[in-house]
Protein backbone atom coordinates (compact mmCIF):
# COMPACT_ATOMS: atom_id res chain seq x y z
CA UNK A 1 0.00 0.00 0.00
CA UNK A 2 1.26 3.48 -0.88
CA UNK A 3 2.19 5.62 2.13
CA UNK A 4 0.09 8.55 0.88
CA UNK A 5 -3.08 6.55 1.60
CA UNK A 6 -2.19 5.59 5.18
CA UNK A 7 -3.70 8.73 6.82
CA UNK A 8 -7.00 8.12 5.00
CA UNK A 9 -7.01 4.46 6.07
CA UNK A 10 -6.36 5.44 9.69
CA UNK A 11 -9.19 7.99 9.54
CA UNK A 12 -11.68 5.45 8.16
CA UNK A 13 -10.63 2.83 10.72
CA UNK A 14 -11.18 5.35 13.53
CA UNK A 15 -14.71 6.08 12.28
CA UNK A 16 -15.51 2.36 12.01
CA UNK A 17 -14.23 1.63 15.51
CA UNK A 18 -16.16 4.51 17.05
CA UNK A 19 -19.45 3.66 15.35
CA UNK A 20 -19.44 -0.08 15.94
CA UNK A 21 -18.23 0.18 19.53
CA UNK A 22 -21.51 1.92 20.47
CA UNK A 23 -25.08 0.68 20.40
CA UNK A 24 -27.19 1.79 17.43
CA UNK A 25 -29.36 4.33 19.28
CA UNK A 26 -26.36 6.00 20.89
CA UNK A 27 -24.49 6.19 17.59
CA UNK A 28 -27.42 7.78 15.82
CA UNK A 29 -28.11 10.34 18.55
CA UNK A 30 -24.55 11.53 19.26
CA UNK A 31 -22.57 10.93 16.11
CA UNK A 32 -22.95 11.21 12.38
CA UNK A 33 -20.97 10.81 9.19
CA UNK A 34 -21.46 13.23 6.32
CA UNK A 35 -19.62 14.40 3.25
CA UNK A 36 -19.61 15.51 -0.34
CA UNK A 37 -18.18 14.57 -3.73
CA UNK A 38 -17.59 17.14 -6.48
CA UNK A 39 -16.36 17.12 -10.05
CA UNK A 40 -15.01 20.40 -11.41
CA UNK A 41 -13.45 21.74 -14.59
CA UNK A 42 -10.72 23.52 -12.59
CA UNK A 43 -9.62 22.55 -9.10
CA UNK A 44 -9.39 25.58 -6.78
CA UNK A 45 -7.72 25.10 -3.41
CA UNK A 46 -8.84 26.04 0.11
CA UNK A 47 -6.69 29.14 -0.44
CA UNK A 48 -8.19 30.26 -3.78
CA UNK A 49 -4.88 31.74 -4.97
CA UNK A 50 -3.86 28.19 -5.88
CA UNK A 51 -5.64 26.37 -8.68
CA UNK A 52 -4.89 23.12 -10.46
CA UNK A 53 -5.62 24.47 -13.93
CA UNK A 54 -7.34 21.22 -14.97
CA UNK A 55 -10.38 19.10 -14.00
CA UNK A 56 -10.40 17.52 -10.54
CA UNK A 57 -12.37 15.20 -8.27
CA UNK A 58 -12.93 16.62 -4.78
CA UNK A 59 -14.15 14.55 -1.82
CA UNK A 60 -14.86 15.26 1.82
CA UNK A 61 -15.92 12.95 4.62
CA UNK A 62 -16.60 14.13 8.17
CA UNK A 63 -17.22 12.27 11.41
CA UNK A 64 -18.84 14.48 14.05
CA UNK A 65 -19.35 13.77 17.74
CA UNK A 66 -21.05 16.65 19.53
CA UNK A 67 -18.69 19.67 19.16
CA UNK A 68 -15.73 17.70 17.82
CA UNK A 69 -15.26 16.61 14.22
CA UNK A 70 -12.66 14.74 12.20
CA UNK A 71 -12.62 15.50 8.48
CA UNK A 72 -10.69 14.25 5.49
CA UNK A 73 -10.49 16.24 2.25
CA UNK A 74 -9.07 13.95 -0.46
CA UNK A 75 -8.63 15.55 -3.87
CA UNK A 76 -7.41 14.15 -7.19
CA UNK A 77 -6.43 15.51 -10.59
CA UNK A 78 -8.23 14.27 -13.70
CA UNK A 79 -5.57 11.59 -14.30
CA UNK A 80 -6.35 9.99 -10.91
CA UNK A 81 -3.16 11.18 -9.20
CA UNK A 82 -3.40 12.95 -5.80
CA UNK A 83 -3.58 16.75 -5.79
CA UNK A 84 -3.80 17.58 -2.08
CA UNK A 85 -5.21 16.02 1.09
CA UNK A 86 -6.20 17.64 4.39
CA UNK A 87 -6.84 15.71 7.62
CA UNK A 88 -8.70 17.98 10.00
CA UNK A 89 -9.53 17.98 13.68
CA UNK A 90 -12.10 20.72 14.40
CA UNK A 91 -13.84 21.85 17.58
CA UNK A 92 -16.76 24.27 18.10
CA UNK A 93 -15.47 26.29 21.02
CA UNK A 94 -18.64 28.45 21.06
CA UNK A 95 -21.91 27.22 19.58
CA UNK A 96 -24.65 29.75 20.29
CA UNK A 97 -27.73 30.64 18.24
CA UNK A 98 -26.17 33.80 16.81
CA UNK A 99 -22.45 33.35 17.35
CA UNK A 100 -20.14 30.40 16.70
CA UNK A 101 -16.39 30.05 17.10
CA UNK A 102 -14.56 27.11 15.54
CA UNK A 103 -10.93 26.20 15.97
CA UNK A 104 -9.09 23.50 14.10
CA UNK A 105 -5.84 21.97 12.96
CA UNK A 106 -4.79 19.66 10.18
CA UNK A 107 -1.96 17.88 8.48
CA UNK A 108 -1.86 18.97 4.87
CA UNK A 109 -0.28 16.92 2.10
CA UNK A 110 0.39 18.80 -1.13
CA UNK A 111 1.53 16.81 -4.18
CA UNK A 112 3.79 18.44 -6.76
CA UNK A 113 4.72 16.92 -10.11
CA UNK A 114 8.48 17.08 -10.55
CA UNK A 115 10.54 16.03 -13.55
CA UNK A 116 13.30 13.71 -12.34
CA UNK A 117 16.26 13.49 -14.71
CA UNK A 118 18.82 10.72 -14.87
CA UNK A 119 21.86 10.34 -17.16
CA UNK A 120 19.81 8.16 -19.52
CA UNK A 121 16.17 9.18 -19.09
CA UNK A 122 13.67 11.44 -17.33
CA UNK A 123 10.39 10.74 -15.54
CA UNK A 124 7.71 12.70 -13.75
CA UNK A 125 7.30 11.86 -10.06
CA UNK A 126 4.99 13.07 -7.29
CA UNK A 127 6.67 15.01 -4.50
CA UNK A 128 4.69 15.19 -1.25
CA UNK A 129 5.02 18.42 0.76
CA UNK A 130 3.77 18.34 4.35
CA UNK A 131 2.22 21.29 6.19
CA UNK A 132 0.99 21.72 9.76
CA UNK A 133 -1.99 24.06 9.83
CA UNK A 134 -4.12 25.84 12.45
CA UNK A 135 -7.35 27.78 11.92
CA UNK A 136 -9.81 29.99 13.82
CA UNK A 137 -13.24 30.90 12.44
CA UNK A 138 -15.69 33.19 14.30
CA UNK A 139 -19.08 33.70 12.63
CA UNK A 140 -22.10 35.85 13.49
CA UNK A 141 -25.59 35.05 12.17
CA UNK A 142 -27.36 38.38 11.60
CA UNK A 143 -30.56 36.68 10.49
CA UNK A 144 -31.50 33.25 9.14
CA UNK A 145 -30.30 34.13 5.63
CA UNK A 146 -27.30 36.38 6.28
CA UNK A 147 -24.10 35.85 8.25
CA UNK A 148 -20.67 37.50 8.49
CA UNK A 149 -17.39 36.07 9.69
CA UNK A 150 -13.62 36.07 9.84
CA UNK A 151 -11.40 33.15 8.90
CA UNK A 152 -7.70 32.92 9.78
CA UNK A 153 -5.37 30.09 8.79
CA UNK A 154 -1.68 29.66 9.56
CA UNK A 155 0.47 26.97 7.96
CA UNK A 156 4.07 25.89 8.44
CA UNK A 157 5.93 23.74 5.95
CA UNK A 158 7.72 20.69 7.38
CA UNK A 159 9.89 19.86 4.37
CA UNK A 160 12.86 21.52 2.69
CA UNK A 161 11.74 24.01 0.06
CA UNK A 162 8.29 24.64 1.59
CA UNK A 163 7.15 27.97 3.02
CA UNK A 164 8.04 28.51 6.64
CA UNK A 165 4.99 30.67 7.44
CA UNK A 166 1.78 31.27 5.46
CA UNK A 167 -0.93 33.63 6.77
CA UNK A 168 -4.41 33.55 5.21
CA UNK A 169 -7.02 36.00 6.58
CA UNK A 170 -10.51 36.52 5.13
CA UNK A 171 -13.49 38.75 5.78
CA UNK A 172 -16.51 36.82 4.54
CA UNK A 173 -20.27 36.81 4.38
CA UNK A 174 -22.96 34.38 3.28
CA UNK A 175 -26.30 35.28 1.75
CA UNK A 176 -28.47 32.17 1.50
CA UNK A 177 -31.98 31.07 0.52
CA UNK A 178 -32.39 33.46 -2.38
CA UNK A 179 -35.46 32.02 -4.13
CA UNK A 180 -35.49 31.73 -7.91
CA UNK A 181 -38.99 30.61 -8.72
CA UNK A 182 -40.56 27.89 -6.60
CA UNK A 183 -37.89 25.20 -6.82
CA UNK A 184 -34.46 26.82 -7.17
CA UNK A 185 -32.41 28.44 -4.41
CA UNK A 186 -29.28 30.56 -4.71
CA UNK A 187 -26.49 31.22 -2.20
CA UNK A 188 -23.71 33.84 -2.44
CA UNK A 189 -20.45 33.83 -0.45
CA UNK A 190 -18.30 36.90 -1.20
CA UNK A 191 -14.91 37.25 0.52
CA UNK A 192 -11.94 39.59 0.56
CA UNK A 193 -8.67 38.15 1.83
CA UNK A 194 -5.03 38.81 2.65
CA UNK A 195 -2.35 36.21 1.97
CA UNK A 196 1.28 36.32 3.13
CA UNK A 197 3.73 33.59 2.13
CA UNK A 198 7.00 34.15 4.00
CA UNK A 199 7.98 37.67 2.79
CA UNK A 200 5.55 38.04 -0.12
CA UNK A 201 1.95 39.17 0.30
CA UNK A 202 -1.19 39.95 -1.66
CA UNK A 203 -4.83 41.04 -1.51
CA UNK A 204 -7.62 39.23 -3.35
CA UNK A 205 -11.36 39.08 -3.94
CA UNK A 206 -13.02 35.68 -4.08
CA UNK A 207 -16.46 34.20 -3.82
CA UNK A 208 -18.76 31.29 -4.55
CA UNK A 209 -22.19 31.09 -6.16
CA UNK A 210 -24.27 28.00 -5.40
CA UNK A 211 -27.47 26.98 -7.16
CA UNK A 212 -29.64 24.03 -6.14
CA UNK A 213 -33.13 22.60 -6.22
CA UNK A 214 -34.85 22.50 -2.85
CA UNK A 215 -34.51 19.16 -1.03
CA UNK A 216 -32.05 17.90 -3.63
CA UNK A 217 -28.62 16.47 -2.69
CA UNK A 218 -27.08 18.03 -5.83
CA UNK A 219 -25.77 21.57 -6.30
CA UNK A 220 -24.06 23.58 -9.02
CA UNK A 221 -21.26 25.82 -7.78
CA UNK A 222 -18.95 28.38 -9.31
CA UNK A 223 -15.88 29.77 -7.50
CA UNK A 224 -13.86 32.75 -8.68
CA UNK A 225 -10.66 34.44 -7.51
CA UNK A 226 -9.49 37.95 -8.57
CA UNK A 227 -6.14 39.56 -7.74
CA UNK A 228 -6.39 43.05 -6.24
CA UNK A 229 -2.67 43.57 -5.60
CA UNK A 230 -0.02 40.92 -5.04
CA UNK A 231 3.70 40.18 -4.82
CA UNK A 232 3.09 36.42 -5.03
CA UNK A 233 4.17 34.94 -8.36
CA UNK A 234 3.45 33.22 -10.63
CA UNK A 235 -0.16 34.29 -10.44
CA UNK A 236 -3.25 34.24 -12.66
CA UNK A 237 -5.09 37.56 -12.46
CA UNK A 238 -8.49 35.86 -12.57
CA UNK A 239 -9.52 32.21 -12.22
CA UNK A 240 -12.91 30.50 -11.93
CA UNK A 241 -14.51 27.09 -12.08
CA UNK A 242 -17.82 25.24 -12.29
CA UNK A 243 -18.58 22.21 -10.13
CA UNK A 244 -21.30 19.62 -9.67
CA UNK A 245 -21.56 18.48 -6.04
CA UNK A 246 -23.37 15.58 -4.38
CA UNK A 247 -23.92 15.88 -0.61
CA UNK A 248 -24.78 13.03 1.77
CA UNK A 249 -25.35 12.44 5.46
CA UNK A 250 -25.97 15.54 7.56
CA UNK A 251 -24.74 17.94 4.89
CA UNK A 252 -27.42 20.18 3.41
CA UNK A 253 -27.32 22.20 0.20
CA UNK A 254 -29.16 25.06 1.97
Amino acid sequence: MKLVYLPLLAFLLFISTEIFSQDINSALSNKHVSGSVSITNNGISLIPTFSLGKPALLSNIAYTKKKLSFEADINFANDGKPWFSLFWMRYKLVNQDKFTLRIGSHLGLNYKRVNLKTPVDSAQVLLCERYLVAEIAPNYQINKNFSVGIYYLFSHGLDYGTNNANHFLTLNSTISNISIGKELVLSLTPQIYFLKMDKNEGYYLTGAIKLAKRNSPFALTSVFNKVINTEINPQDDFVYNFSLTYLFGNHKVF
